[in-house]
């Protein structure tokens, strides 16, 4: 069946300055035909083609003034699904940008068929419309936009660069590389985004976050660090354990974090001699984390009481007795 449209009403100026509503049907991009006029039921239809209602609406300034009507128009076509595809692309061209970024939200509705058009609005001249067409292609989660979105990560704009990483989780494991790179942006929201994407995608991340921590940068090794905490599991463990070497302080008070989130008595060793640790940062994260590990950490902890430096004693110390009563019974026997 022939797509015949959607239907919105409009209220529009007339005789003596009163209003009064008309129905029209939109069957294009500023296509439309009048479905019921009031007035042509009063004056005929001959009449009524010179009533200042029919005069208002075919000068369209209706339509070229009122962009919020347009938004309307944008949203009742969203509801009709592909035969309306067409009229929202040609909305992508229209010279409201909030305009621009609805249709791109209302092509969400529409998923694949509309990946091509909301890709080519990456290229659009407002930011606010390259955000919504990079949200529009994480919820349809289309992985022909994988290259684009990576290409969008590079954006003048940070909330550009900030909703590509959210559009790319959705992508998953083949988005990784990218947002790796982008734990290097200049913009603290768009590293965090990046950290978060790659959070979110979870497991088929790690390997890569792990090669991250050899990365040149320290800013990358500390945020992939916190990644991997925060994605959890073993299989960092190893490598988490190196990055306590490292020689930035802020990568080794991550690594210890990150080995706490974990827990496990794996990394207890490499945690207590991090309690000997030059800076103060990581000695405090070593602590720290010791005492997210708990019971398993105690042995370990009690030996380092008779540590030869007087602030690895106090730091296992304080470790104790933020571990609390797990540890009383290891303390009585010691």
């Amino acid at each position: 069946m022939e797509w015949q449209g959607v239907e919105i009403e409009l209220q529009v100026p007339c005789a003596e300055g009163k209003k009064h509503p008309v129905r029209l049907r939109i069957t294009g991009w500023g296509e439309y035909e009048v479905v019921h006029n009031p007035c042509a039921e009063l004056l005929g239809e001959a009449l009524a083609r010179m009533a200042p209602c029919s005069h208002y609406l075919q000068e369209r300034k209706w339509w070229t003034r009122d962009s919020s009507l347009r938004k309307r128009v944008v949203d009742a076509l969203s509801q009709a699904g592909s035969p309306a595809v067409p009229a929202l692309i040609q909305a992508l061209g229209d010279g409201s940008s909030s305009v621009r970024s609805a249709a791109c939200e209302a092509l969400v509705e529409i998923g694949k068929p509309a990946v091509p058009a909301l890709i080519q609005a990456l290229g659009d001249g407002s930011s606010s419309v390259r955000s919504a067409a990079c949200g529009a292609l994480g919820r349809i989660g289309a992985p022909q936009a994988v290259p684009a979105l990576i290409q969008a990560l590079g954006d003048g704009d940070w909330q550009v660069r900030k909703a590509a990483c959210e559009a790319l989780v959705k992508i998953g494991k083949p988005a990784v590389p990218a947002l790796i790179e982008k734990l290097r942006d200049r913009n603290d929201d768009v590293r965090a985004a990046a950290c978060e994407a790659l959070v979110k995608i979870g497991k088929p991340a790690v390997p890569a976050l792990i090669q991250a921590l050899e990365d040149g940068d320290s800013s990358v090794r500390a945020a992939a660090c916190g990644a991997l905490g925060a994605i959890g599991g073993s299989q960092a463990v190893p490598a988490l354990i190196q990055a306590l070497e490292d020689g930035d302080s802020s990568v080794r008070a991550a690594a210890c974090g990150a080995l706490g989130a974990i827990g496990g008595s794996q990394a207890v060793p490499a945690l207590i001699q991090a309690l000997g640790d030059g800076s103060s940062s990581v000695r405090s994260a070593a602590c720290e984390a010791l005492v997210e590990i708990g019971k398993p950490a105690v042995p370990a902890l009690i030996q380092a009481l008779g540590d030869g430096s007087s602030s690895v004693r106090s730091a296992a110390c304080e470790a104790l007795v933020e571990i609390g009563k797990p540890a009383v019974p290891a303390l009585i026997q010691a």
